[in-house]
């Protein structure tokens, strides 16, 4: 599993003892234990790694709620390690899958994006890092189109009711891969007004899930 890191941002480390990538024949396959990076940033709690879902008496961790509208904006940051492949590979196929719990609408469209920055403890809808100095983001909210994220998006979900979804992102993987740009994984924001619930990493870890498949070149 992972453990909490100063107590702000949520960071997993994959353990190569107890958490290890299925590898079956040329599939490498990762879910949200493994990843190094993971927090949920709102608009409305500028100062908060993890504003996964808002209550009575501030937001709880058992699920991530997107919400785009006047009032409240927030966004879900992920980073899965890839180091792990061998060297030397051909990337073939990238998925990323995610599991939606709550759908208010059956309308909405998530937008997935690569994080250009690197973000880390602290990250927050203000800063993408706070230690061990405070780095705000070009602009909150990781919203900077080719300074905070990628120019043009890895992809747009049409969010067709409850249940899996995955997208095609392997662009994206083959670069990190390369090395071509580093490895700062997605940011995901909720492109229609409302708002949809996913499992939260924090509450039922295995529902965030990347899928690559590689070949010798």
């Amino acid at each position: 599993m992972g453990k909490w890191i100063n107590g702000s941002v949520v960071k997993w480390v994959a353990l190569t003892v107890l958490v290890s990538p299925i590898v079956s024949g040329r599939t490498f396959e990762l879910d949200d234990s493994d990843c190094e990076r993971v927090a949920m940033i709102a608009s409305d709690a500028p100062r908060l790694s993890w504003a996964g879902y808002p209550g009575v008496s501030g937001y709880g961790t058992g699920a991530l709620m997107f919400g785009n509208s006047d009032t409240r904006k927030s966004a879900f940051l992920i980073a899965f390690p890839i180091e792990r492949i061998p060297k030397g590979m051909r990337i073939t196929s990238a998925t990323l899958s995610m599991n939606c719990i709550l759908n208010y609408e059956n309308k909405h469209r998530l937008q997935v994006r690569r994080i250009i920055g690197d973000w880390g403890d602290g990250v927050s809808h203000l800063y993408r890092r706070t230690l061990p100095e405070k780095v705000p983001w070009t602009k909150p909210g990781a919203a900077a189109i080719g300074a905070d994220r990628a120019r043009r998006a890895t992809a747009v979900v049409q969010l067709k009711g409850m249940g899996e979804f995955s997208v095609n992102v392997t662009e994206d993987v083959e670069l990190w891969y390369s090395q071509a740009v580093p490895n700062n994984g997605w940011i995901l924001t909720l492109e229609s007004e409302g708002a949809v619930n996913f499992y939260a990493p924090t509450w039922s870890p295995g529902h965030w899930r990347l899928d690559v498949s590689y070949e010798p070149r």
